[in-house]
């Protein structure tokens, strides 16, 4: 059986936070507020994306929407200062 905790949102925020190399510690409560959920709302709209939108095409098709959509994201996430490099 496939071990849930994997893939409850917690741990994948957690997960998120680390790959952005970003720290809870030094934020404002309310920013840890608003980030964790905007990541929450933002998988529910991927999730929803890939259940409804995705599904109505043939697998070559699906595969090469989701795969552009993965390029449109590791664009943005390859930036430097979306990977919490940032100092401000």
């Amino acid at each position: 059986m496939t071990d849930m905790k994997e893939f409850d949102h917690e741990h994948q925020y957690k997960l998120f936070l680390i790959r952005m190399n970003l720290e809870k510690k030094g934020m404002p409560d309310n920013q840890k507020k608003v980030m964790r959920q905007t990541f929450i709302r933002a998988c529910g709209q991927i999730l929803v994306v890939m259940r409804d939108e995705i599904t109505r095409f043939v697998e070559d098709q699906a595969i090469e929407i989701m795969e552009d959509m993965w390029k449109q994201v590791y664009k943005v996430l390859s930036q430097p200062e979306q990977r919490g490099k940032r100092q401000g």
